[in-house]
């Protein structure tokens, strides 16, 4: 296992050359927040260098699960999406890696489970290379599917200005209401559980009076 993680990792570095945020339950508020109200992508970045391309991926794949997080049902299905489309790039890298490594002598039980994960033993190279033209087709289709998606919901843009201009007014308010945030050590994740605790308790009260109104 080690051998093959540490051939896996040498080749990964090759193909990516910076690490990033990536999700929600890692990224601090203060980099969101560089990412949404300066737009300033590079604010991702935790060591290294990458393309605009990746950056602007990673911050919509932020973006979209924070949506998500909040309960926004719009999103749902844009950002199940986004992670079978993650899920299936990584199961190609991972079915080409194995390819190659058998090709090249190598062997491992790690190489072995990858190969048999996708239905084929170590030694049904053709086979296997021909599930890798059947998952880009996948890879593509789902990328089709996710742009009809968009078609039909509220922009991406739209909806990072709205939720631009209620950020920082959004934070005070929680802290104002006993929120602890520390944009420095908060990430995305706990902000987003936090509004949405305060919009379903301001949402109760809401409807208890309403109910004491009307009686």
């Amino acid at each position: 296992m080690r051998y093959f993680i540490q051939n896996l990792g040498r080749r990964l570095k090759k193909s990516q050359v910076c690490n990033l945020f990536t999700t929600c339950d890692k990224t601090p508020l203060y980099v969101f927040r560089s990412c949404l109200i300066e737009r300033e992508l590079k604010a991702l970045v935790i060591s290294g260098k990458c393309s605009e391309e990746l950056l602007t991926q990673t911050w919509e794949n932020i973006w979209f699960e924070y949506c998500d997080l909040l309960g926004e049902r719009q999103y749902r299905r844009i950002f199940d999406t986004l992670k079978e489309i993650n899920y299936q790039k990584n199961r190609l890298t991972a079915l080409e890696l194995a390819i190659i490594a058998i090709e090249n002598g190598q062997t491992s039980k790690e190489i072995e489970q990858v190969m048999l994960s996708n239905g084929y033993n170590p030694k049904q190279l053709e086979l296997a290379k021909k599930r890798i033209k059947s998952i880009n087709i996948t890879v593509e289709q789902l990328i089709k599917e996710l742009a009809e998606l968009r078609e039909n919901e509220e922009t991406e843009e739209s909806s990072t200005h709205r939720m631009k201009e209620n950020f920082t007014d959004s934070v005070l308010m929680l802290q104002k209401h006993g929120f602890v945030i520390d944009l420095n050590k908060t990430t995305v994740f706990e902000y987003a559980r936090m509004k949405k605790q305060y919009n379903e308790e301001i949402e109760y009260y809401k409807q208890l009076s309403n109910g004491k109104g009307k009686n």
